[in-house]
C-alpha cells in the first residue's frame, strides 16, 4: 500500500512539473500606442523649450536608433554652441568625448537618415 501511495505521489509531482515546464509564457510586448505614450510622458518631464527640441530630434545623438524618452527622460548635452539630446548617462560621456561624431549623428537624425 505504501508503495502505491508513493508511486501516485511521484506521478502527481511529475505531472505538475510537466505542466509548469510546458506552459509557454510569452513576454508581454507593449503596443506601439502604449510605447508612444510612455515616450511622450518621459519627454514631457523636460522644460518646455527642451521638450520641443527633443520632440523634433526624436532619436539619440549618439545611439541614432534609440528613441529619446524610450529609456528615461532625455538628457540635454551642450556641445560647442549646440544643444543635443541623448537617451542615457552613458551617451552623455560618449557625446562629450566624440563631439564631431555626435554632431554628425545629430545631423543624420534631424535629416531623417538613420
Amino acid at each position: 500500500m505504501w508503495k502505491r501511495t508513493i508511486q501516485t505521489l511521484i506521478l502527481s509531482l511529475e505531472i505538475i512539473s510537466l505542466g509548469c515546464s510546458s506552459s509557454s509564457t510569452q513576454p508581454v510586448v507593449p503596443s506601439e500606442a502604449s510605447q508612444e505614450a510612455a515616450i511622450e510622458q518621459s519627454i514631457n518631464r523636460l522644460p518646455e523649450d527642451d521638450r520641443t527640441a527633443a520632440k523634433r530630434q526624436r532619436f539619440c545623438a549618439v545611439m541614432e536608433k534609440e528613441r529619446l524618452g524610450q529609456r528615461d527622460t532625455p538628457i540635454k548635452v551642450v556641445i560647442g554652441e549646440r544643444s543635443v539630446f541623448v537617451c542615457c548617462d552613458g551617451c552623455v560621456s560618449d557625446a562629450k568625448q566624440n563631439p564631431k561624431k555626435t554632431l554628425d549623428t545629430l545631423a543624420k537624425v534631424l535629416s531623417g537618415h538613420r
